[in-house]
């Protein structure tokens, strides 16, 4: 973290008693703030030496107000030898003011009052790759889940941070310029006036909602436990922060972002919008984060090049979990807003999955482009979504059986380790099923190369129809078309009749090879008249309609 600044340097040989001074190289904060240490003795293979920094600075917290604070340090805010990529046991121990609290990565070993300072220890045994953690005034709550072992804690800040008291001050003095009938209306009415202010957020009871982030984080490890295997930790703590719309996970301890423990009526007076998308993501981020746990904390990513390993695959679980607790409708939603995502086209720019295959990771930013989070992200949750849809076989018990099997299996491969994504592929082609060996050659390249390594997307129409055609008889006719894609690209599409109600069943795949119409004709037994027939319910192709 620039903002901090060293000091000094030590190296100890092991053995040695004594210390020995190192030079330390880091430019001002504005030009270079990356640390280099210059041993004053040349390391020799499997020598042992200890390096000790003293380091400070002052923009590691930000107070907002009533024990409300924004954490800063969110990455390499101590000195390590590759975030993310080196793990490491860390032993923490944190002097703060008495009043004020840390929730720290790792198992709380001791905490004391030493004169005014608030002093605890904390240990990580196991290694991890990112040490971090949250401080404040907070509330606890906590629950076991019995199921997994994992005990879940909720805190809380029952403060109200600057930003809300100024937000409230402010509309609630446009209150006070409108016209007095509005008041006089409220009294004829036998109505509280508060009821007649304009955009006032009013008390935000973030322990009110704290119910709502446990229910999310046990369902969260739940759905991630069943489909990819018992989470590394045994408790995480999921713990409010002052910035608004920013959520992060650590080992064991997570940030939810301020306003995802607001109602929703307060997030619109704040200005978050309504829209889909804005909706999604409140739902959808203690999800998300939780599933951290799995990806990109026990299963890293090798560089840039694998980071949707990490990212994608973590907005693939938040989508599972809204199927599994709030039905396919809602998880219908889900893949529908991160299609949209991918096909966002900004102001002046291409099209987001134009700019570059996924595998280009944040390098797909530049002046002219911001694609790279709605391609590693979203993009990146499609192509699980996508193994998933073609891996399931709904004539056994468990139609994900075989998907479960191939992430369990990559998790257990690669857990405490930075996989690649050749080694994702190398696991997938172990549980290699029919559907993916769509070229015939025994090879998942075919679908790697599309939808890894490629940028196409193809576009997908329908006219489908059904008619009685006996007692219990209806023959399905039209047509399917695919577009705009190259000649050699493969897709397999799903074909779906709806029922009243909403019920829907598949009823076949269409393959199709590079672009081209395909009629449809099938006479099918049926319990009731289809209200219509589609293609692609499911979101099984990341396609345009």
């Amino acid at each position: 973290m620039r903002e901090l600044r060293v000091s000094g340097a030590q190296l100890r040989l092991d053995g040695e008693d004594e210390w020995r001074e190192a030079a330390v190289i880091q430019e001002d904060k504005e030009e270079d703030g990356q640390l280099s240490v210059v041993l004053p003795a040349l390391l020799k293979k499997n020598d042992i030496a200890e390096l000790r920094l003293q380091y400070a600075g002052k923009e590691v917290l930000r107070d907002q107000g009533e024990g409300n604070y924004v954490v800063g340090a969110r990455a390499s805010w101590y000195p390590n030898l590759g975030i993310f990529s080196e793990i490491a046991t860390f032993e923490l121990t944190y002097r703060v003011p008495a009043g004020n609290e840390v929730i720290s990565v790792g198992r709380q070993l001791s905490t004391q009052t030493e004169g005014e300072l608030e002093v605890s220890h904390w240990r990580a045994d196991d290694p991890i790759r990112v040490a971090g953690f949250n401080y404040g005034r907070f509330r606890r709550t906590e629950q076991h889940d019995e199921v997994n072992n994992v005990d879940l804690q909720v805190f809380t800040n029952p403060g109200t941070p600057d930003i809300i008291r100024r937000f409230n001050s402010a509309h609630n003095t446009e209150q006070d310029r409108r016209d007095h009938a509005d008041r006089e209306m409220a009294a004829a009415a036998r109505l509280d006036p508060s009821d007649f202010q304009i955009g006032s957020v009013g008390r935000v009871n973030t322990e009110k909602l704290a119910a709502t982030a446990m229910a999310d984080g046990l369902n969260a490890v739940r759905v991630s436990s069943a489909y990819f295997g018992q989470m590394t930790q045994k408790h995480v703590a999921i713990t409010q922060q002052s910035q608004m719309s920013f959520g992060q996970s650590w080992p064991s301890l997570i940030f939810m972002p301020y306003s995802s423990f607001m109602t929703s009526s307060q997030r619109q007076v704040m200005g978050f919008g309504t829209g889909s998308g804005s909706a999604a993501f409140f739902n959808q981020v203690g999800y998300h984060e939780m599933a951290h746990q799995w990806w990109g904390h026990e299963v890293g990513w090798r560089s840039y090049r694998d980071q949707w390993l990490s990212e994608g695959f973590a907005s693939f679980t938040a989508c599972l979990v809204v199927e599994l607790t709030e039905g396919e409708a809602k998880a219908d939603e889900c893949w529908k807003n991160e299609r949209r995502a991918i096909l966002a086209k900004p102001r002046g720019q291409m099209a987001n999955y134009k700019v570059g295959p996924i595998t280009q990771g944040f390098r797909l930013s530049t002046h002219k482009s911001q694609a790279a989070n709605r391609l590693i992200y979203p993009k990146g949750a499609f192509v699980v979504h996508m193994l998933r849809m073609m891996m399931r076989n709904e004539k056994v018990g468990d139609p994900d059986a075989a998907f479960i099997a191939m992430m369990k299996d990559f998790v257990k491969t690669y857990s405490g380790r930075s996989p690649s994504t050749e080694d994702f592929k190398a696991i997938v082609q172990r549980h290699m099923v029919p559907e993916l060996d769509a070229k015939r050659d025994g090879s998942v390249d075919w679908f790697f190369d599309q939808w890894v390594y490629g940028t196409e997307m193809p576009k997908l129409g329908s006219e489908l129809r059904a008619k009685k055609a006996g007692k219990d008889e209806y023959a399905i006719s039209g047509e399917i078309t695919l577009t705009e894609v190259s000649d050699d690209f493969l897709a397999l599409v799903s074909i779906y009749v709806e029922f009243a109600g909403g019920t829907r069943a598949k009823i076949g795949v269409l393959p199709f090879k590079g672009p081209g119409t395909q009629e449809v004709n099938v006479t099918l037994a049926l319990p009731q008249k289809p209200k219509k027939v589609t293609v692609n319910a499911r979101y099984e192709l990341l396609a345009r309609d």
